[in-house]
């Protein structure tokens, strides 16, 4: 777990001096975000580690690349719905099958997640719908 909490050491530095050089994150912010990290890694909490690991490795990649004027490795128009972990059980709005780190759908032993707030934008297990 070394090797994964310095790269996300690397990934918060990349990202927090992007943000807030633009504005969108105070001080405030980068700590509170460096705190949660530090709570997950402290607890040994596999799962949330993962999740912070993710998406710092995401936003900063995102970030270097918008800076450097290369293309955006992640499709900047992903929706769930346009994924092919997507399901749509009974009346719900949708659901992700694709994802272990989501809230289960039906409780803790279903494979269907409730699906991200930001619609899978920041997703890295998507995969557009007839795609392999």
């Amino acid at each position: 777990m070394n090797r994964v909490v310095d790269k996300m050491r690397a990934d918060l530095a990349v990202l927090a001096a992007g943000r807030v050089a633009a504005g969108e994150w105070s001080a405030e912010d980068e700590r509170a975000i460096a705190q949660s990290i530090r709570s997950a890694i402290e607890a040994k909490d596999e799962i949330r580690v993962g999740d912070w690991s993710r998406w710092l490795a995401l936003l900063s990649a995102r970030l270097l690349s918008e800076t450097s004027g290369k293309a955006v490795a992640a499709d900047p128009a992903q929706k769930c719905s346009d994924c092919l972990h997507f399901a749509k059980p009974g009346r719900s709005d949708g659901a992700c099958g694709g994802r272990d780190d989501l809230v289960k759908l039906y409780g803790t032993n279903h494979p269907l997640g409730v699906l991200p707030k930001d619609g899978g934008l920041s997703c890295i297990r998507f995969k557009r719908e007839g795609r392999a």
